[in-house]
């Protein structure tokens, strides 16, 4: 018996009775599912218009009632979505250039990650060395800049120093901007220390002059050309690995560099 009533209970043709209370008795419990989506008019359902704001739940025969007789108060939901939605687009707008060019001021804070595992695997020619950043621009329709680091150091500094340097990309809107220009980066070192007031950040700062290059002397960086030699900028020696290592900037293998550009006025 104790089978029997165990295999009532789990059968999948055993015929069971709808539980919104439609009045169908015999439904086999394989197909109950299907009914209550597809057939049962008594079986709860959302409104249509649920995306743009009503809250109508009902059965099959009043949601079709309902549909019938709120099509005003659907086209108002939808009037205000969009309204809200041109107001998110415009704020979004005002946004953008709230900062526009010209303002001078773009930062980026770089993670550099597994520090010791790639410095073993460029001293053994395994690993490229620099690394780069992600581009960033120095405002919404700015100047587009990206970071180098050459984690096991460049020229004089090779082996001992992390260098690090930035540089005038070829951007989107190169064409309406004004060149040439001679930013001012400002490379700060962060430190990881727990204890905020502790914290000690290492800051170089270097400004672009005029300078030469190829025997051209040069006011400033020109606009950049696709296939162009980048003109970094920055610090061979900008922080020693001992340093590094000893003091509280590498944490996890990571450290992490805030870099400031200011596009100041010729």
């Amino acid at each position: 018996m104790f089978l029997s009533q165990h295999h009532l209970e789990v059968c999948s043709r055993y015929p069971i009775q709808c539980p919104n209370m439609c009045g169908k008795m015999d439904i086999p419990r394989e197909q109950m599912t299907n009914h209550i989506i597809e057939d049962c008019p008594k079986a709860t359902e959302s409104c249509t218009f649920k995306h743009v704001g009503c809250s109508f739940q009902g059965s099959k025969n009043n949601l079709a009632d309902h549909l019938a007789k709120s099509l005003e108060d659907h086209l108002q939901l939808a009037c205000q979505l969009l309204s809200d939605l041109e107001k998110k687009e415009s704020s979004k707008e005002c946004s953008l250039f709230s900062n526009p060019v010209g303002s001078g001021y773009g930062e980026l804070i770089w993670r550099v990650s597994n520090f010791n595992k790639k410095v073993a695997r460029i001293r053994t020619g395994r690993g490229d060395d620099p690394v780069c950043s992600e581009p960033f621009y120095t405002s919404a329709f700015g100047y587009k800049i990206s970071c180098w680091a050459y984690l096991n150091g460049r020229g004089r500094e090779e082996g001992r120093s992390v260098s690090v340097y930035a540089c005038v990309m070829y951007g989107e809107y190169d064409a309406v901007l004004k060149w040439p220009i001679r930013p001012r980066y400002t490379f700060a070192l962060m430190d990881q220390n727990p204890d905020v007031e502790d914290r000690r950040e290492i800051v170089r700062v270097r400004k672009v002059n005029d300078f030469k290059r190829d025997d051209v002397r040069r006011k400033g960086i020109d606009r950049p050309k696709r296939d162009e030699r980048a003109i970094i900028v920055g610090f061979d020696d900008f922080v020693g690995h001992d340093e590094l290592e000893t003091g509280t900037y590498l944490a996890d293998d990571s450290f992490f560099i805030r870099v400031l550009v200011d596009i100041t006025e010729n």
